[in-house]
């Protein structure tokens, strides 16, 4: 875990198991080299806290409040985004706003994977593409975010 601790980039998750009939939880820790898989009785932050005290790299993350806690740029997982944006839609049926948010953000995420399709993934080719994104359509995606209980 030391020399993941030194690098740039940490994925983390958590997931619920039980074993011996008791519930508890693995954390997972992966870098494009190594994974490192934890066992814990419970899902407190004091596990994330001591590992990752001293990373200072990018953390990647679902919208658990516990990676919150660790001072370091963070950047939260689009797969867990538009699982939870799927949810909410299958939540809300009926709600108009929540139908809008998620076809905007699919909106948004074609033209991104559509760029990546023509240009690549280098840095001098995302710089010449703008995505138009309304302050109202963050404010929405923050709604959704909200109305998934953690």
């Amino acid at each position: 875990m030391a020399a993941m601790v030194k690098g740039y980039l940490i994925h983390a998750d958590e997931t619920r198991i039980v074993l011996k009939g008791k519930p508890a939880y693995v954390w997972v820790f992966a870098t494009f080299r190594e994974v490192i898989y934890f066992y814990s009785e419970t899902r407190e932050s004091d596990l994330l806290e001591t590992l990752l005290k001293d990373f200072k790299g990018v953390l990647v993350s679902d919208f658990y409040a516990a990676y919150d806690s660790i001072p370091c740029p963070q950047q939260k997982c689009l797969i867990h985004l538009m699982r939870d944006l799927n949810d909410a839609v299958l939540d809300h049926p009926f709600d108009q706003e929540v139908r809008e948010i998620v076809t905007r953000f699919a909106e948004i995420l074609r033209n991104i994977v559509a760029t990546i399709d023509r240009r690549g993934l280098k840095r001098r080719s995302s710089e010449s593409t703008s995505l138009k994104s309304s302050d109202s359509t963050a404010r929405c995606l923050a709604r959704i975010i909200a109305v998934k209980p953690q």
